[in-house]
């Protein structure tokens, strides 16, 4: 096996055991690393190149938070629904939320203040933000889309297995 086959299609794998479907990369044997980890390069660009709308202190941090969570969460969850994410990734999702979010609190550093401290202090800030705010995690966020996906396609299930095998 290795090649996935749609109707009379043949879809070619790229390098390695992976797939290129819609500009994300995803294994063969269901493994979406790569296409995680490229989701969150592109929400730190979003947020670098918006930096200075994220962080004007003129907004207050409750609505800079839900206006990053948002956008950013739009950014990293395009074309989740199909993922199979495993505990690995789903950390990874949430923890790049937490770090974006703590960017976006502009939390500064008190003097005499240890560095390891302060990201500890500024982390536990920034995840107490979010779910003060209510605010869904991205990998929590993913994984429930993607249990939604699911049943959705179970329920075409005949549709499914008509259109799709491996060989």
């Amino acid at each position: 096996g290795g090649e996935l086959c749609i109707g009379d299609r043949v879809i070619p794998k790229h390098s390695g055991n992976t797939l290129k479907i819609l500009g994300a990369h995803l294994g063969m044997r269901g493994q979406t690393v790569l296409a995680v980890q490229q989701r969150i390069r592109a929400a730190w660009h979003y947020w670098g190149q918006r930096r200075h709308i994220f962080t004007a202190k003129v907004v207050g941090r409750r609505q800079r938070l839900r206006l990053m969570s948002r956008l950013l969460g739009a950014v990293v969850l395009w074309g989740k629904e199909s993922w199979c994410l495993t505990q690995r990734e789903i950390d990874e999702m949430n923890g790049a939320h937490v770090r974006m979010a703590r960017q976006t609190l502009v939390l500064s550093r008190i003097w005499a203040e240890f560095p390891e401290r302060y990201h500890q202090r500024t982390f536990r800030e920034a995840r107490r933000w979010l779910d003060e705010l209510g605010i869904e995690r991205w990998g929590d966020r993913a994984l429930a889309l993607h249990h939604r996906w699911a049943g959705h396609v179970g329920r075409h299930r005949t549709l499914l297995r008509d259109a799709v095998h491996h060989r």
